[in-house]
């Protein structure tokens, strides 16, 4: 079997059972929204978000987790025969895909649910987001913030670029879970707490690019970034990610399997 339909088959099966996963995180997710429009929207007669808008925040923390789970597909796939770089290239292509579904998925929820909504004379309200946000000036909450809340555009004034944020939003959650579950996977509990802050980092970094890709001010801590272009910030996203991925595979290049 060639090399590459092993990695082709990784991704395949990282997907479907991850797939399984999100379709419940989806499936939970939307229950929790239909009550709760049900109550403040049709019983109390209030605005309510949108789905896409509300479920980009949750969409977020979900990828995170997960990627902090995917370090533990490397026993079972090594246990069947699979060389730890043929996981590795799996692994990256069934996270993109996924980071590509969900938001679809999310997408055409979202205008099912408008048109139901529409039906019911239920309006929406603005989700509050990091573009509206005055942080506090404590530095330890700012950097949860931050690292919790991305920047991002109305699904309804952009749809097409909302989605691509949501894309980008995610497959860097999932590489900064996956990034900080193989160092502790590898490396133990000391270690894996010092990615912790790395990876953390990261993905600050990364939403402080995206802020500048958008022309929105950035955290004052990252303030110096502000002399940079869209396109150069743009460029420099592509470049983190890169750093993340290249990260990860020298942590599973060799890593020692716990069956």
């Amino acid at each position: 079997m060639k090399q590459q339909s092993i990695a082709s088959k990784v991704a395949v099966d990282m997907f479907l059972v991850q797939s399984i996963w999100t379709a419940f995180f989806i499936g939970i997710y939307l229950l929790i929204r239909v009550v709760n429009i049900f109550i403040k929207g049709f019983l109390n007669g209030k605005e309510v978000t949108g789905f896409f808008n509300s479920v980009f925040f949750a969409g977020h923390l979900y990828m995170f987790i997960i990627g902090i789970f995917a370090i533990y597909f490397l026993p079972y796939f090594v246990g069947n025969g699979v060389t730890r770089k043929d996981y590795f290239k799996g692994a990256v292509v069934a996270s993109f895909i996924l980071s590509i579904m969900i938001p679809l998925v999310a997408s055409i929820i979202a205008l099912i649910e408008k048109l139901l909504l529409n039906i019911l004379n239920i309006s929406f309200y603005q989700v509050q987001n990091l573009n509206d946000l005055d942080m506090e000036g404590n530095f330890v909450a700012d950097i949860i913030m931050s690292f919790i809340i991305s920047p991002q555009i109305e699904f309804e004034i952009n749809w097409l670029l909302s989605i691509a944020l949501y894309i980008i939003n995610l497959f860097t959650a999932y590489m900064v879970g996956w990034l900080i579950g193989a160092s502790f996977y590898r490396f133990g509990t000391i270690n894996g707490l010092l990615t912790i802050v790395f990876a953390v980092f990261l993905k600050i970094l990364t939403n402080s690019l995206l802020r500048i890709t958008l022309d929105l001010p950035v955290l004052q801590y990252f303030s110096i970034l502000n002399n940079l272009s869209p396109n150069v910030a743009l460029l420099g996203i592509i470049i983190i990610i890169t750093i993340s991925i290249s990260i990860i595979r020298v942590l599973t290049k060799r890593v020692a399997v716990k069956m």
